[in-house]
């Protein structure tokens, strides 16, 4: 291929990641367009960024299967050329999009590889990536402790040399395991943190996040008018992540409950519902119907709540099953300790 051609691959991937926060729409766009141009013959190293280029703009919009395409497109080329350290980012991304789907086993495989001591050429950044999204399942499976064993495990190794963003996204992940283990000092202390990485890096995403998780520390010590305050920031935050607006109605509808607002709060909770199922992520949705089974049994509905209240258990015994946690035992005896 002409060193022209190349170049032009190469500046729209450029251009598309200065563009990731500012101009999220464009960003996809000229991602997309780097992928068009790949034609056999392109440098390999080159198709593969553009791919997970493409990727990554496609699962910030919610395009799960999309997204998941390009990174086996890029997996494939990977393991071709034998890219070793970028084998390990792919494997690494492809286990959080089956995380995010639902698909437990399937990341513990993606993960468990990651973590091998045998792949020796994998980057810290991959291992801490992985560290983070097993803390993740153990969280769905309720086992908060080794959730945050995994997570203070990927802090260690972040230290303070990779990048901000990661250091920001490992203590999201410490905070909201504290605050699921009561310790509410202890998750203020990490969102703080966070937000200044965020902030310093312009990662907007992570900033509405941390919002809406101080919120919570506040809904959690009862505290409703400070939450209202971390809500109202989150939602002047701009950004296309759907994610973080699945993230923010759920909380917003749960401040709505507290606050016996149960109209407001079926409103935005029935959006989240809609939005969790359009993205697929069923562990948005389950939640979902669990703030509704609590605000119609505030309202006397029974046979509604009872329905959200099944919904719910339907869809976690669905994605929590007994089987992926024996699995996670095993991988914690292949791992061993750091």
């Amino acid at each position: 291929m002409q060193s022209s051609k190349l170049a032009d691959i190469a500046a729209l991937i450029g251009e598309s990641e200065s563009l990731t926060y500012s101009n999220a729409d464009e960003s996809l766009r000229l991602a997309l367009e780097a992928t068009r141009q790949i034609v056999p013959g392109t440098d390999a190293l080159l198709a593969v960024r553009a791919l997970q280029r493409c990727a990554t703009m496609q699962l910030i919009f919610g395009q799960m299967h999309e997204g998941q395409a390009s990174l086996l497109k890029a997996l494939t080329i990977a393991e071709k050329e034998d890219f070793d350290a970028i084998r390990g980012e792919i494997m690494q991304d492809m286990a959080a999009v089956y995380y995010t789907i639902g698909e437990y086993d399937d990341a513990i495989d993606y993960w468990s590889d990651c973590l091998d001591p045998a792949n020796t050429e994998f980057t810290t950044e991959t291992r801490v990536h992985s560290h983070i999204g097993l803390g993740q399942i153990y969280f769905a499976h309720e086992n908060y402790e080794m959730a945050l064993s995994h997570h203070q495990r990927a802090q260690r190794m972040a230290g303070t040399t990779l990048p901000a963003v990661l250091r920001c996204r490992v203590l999201i992940n410490v905070a909201t395991d504290c605050l699921r283990l009561e310790q509410l000092e202890d998750a203020e202390a990490a969102l703080d943190e966070g937000l200044v990485l965020a902030i310093s890096a312009g990662q907007k995403e992570y900033q509405e996040e941390i919002c809406v998780y101080r919120a919570t520390v506040a809904m959690d010590r009862g505290d409703l008018i400070t939450a209202e305050q971390w809500l109202n920031r989150a939602e002047t935050i701009e950004h296309v992540c759907l994610w973080g607006q699945n993230l923010r109605l759920l909380a917003r509808g749960r401040l709505h409950v507290a606050n016996g607002e149960y109209d407001a709060a079926h409103q935005v909770l029935f959006k989240a519902l809609d939005l969790a199922g359009e993205m697929g992520i069923s562990h948005k949705a389950y939640q979902a119907h669990h703030l509704l089974a609590q605000s119609y049994t505030h309202l006397g509905q029974l046979p509604e709540a009872e329905h959200h209240h099944k919904r719910y258990l339907e869809i976690f015994n669905r994605i929590v099953r007994p089987g992926t946690y024996s699995r996670l035992q095993q991988l914690e005896a292949r791992i061993g300790n750091d």
